[in-house]
């Protein structure tokens, strides 16, 4: 169950509900930890964990101008399509 937007903005969630919160693969937030543009707090066991605030912050630059023309740019420079990033 995902949390709720009455759920504190510090509620730490896992790489799938992060996943599901942004409609994005886990693949692709693994990628973007990679890029340094979205990376989660670690468990003492080392599990990913993001929280609501952070992600809904991203959410919010996800459609920026500025994300999809550097999303764009990264794919052109790597020479794959839009879903490899």
């Amino acid at each position: 169950m995902l949390p709720t937007e009455a759920s504190s903005p510090n509620t730490l969630v896992t790489i799938g509900e992060a996943s599901k919160i942004l409609g994005i693969s886990t693949a692709t937030l693994y990628r973007y930890e990679k890029q340094n543009l979205l990376v989660p707090l670690r468990t003492a066991g080392g599990h990913r964990r993001y929280s609501l605030d952070q992600l809904n912050r991203f959410k919010g630059k996800m459609g920026s101008e500025d994300f999809i023309h550097n999303r764009n740019e990264r794919v052109a420079t790597k020479g794959g399509s839009r879903e490899d990033v």
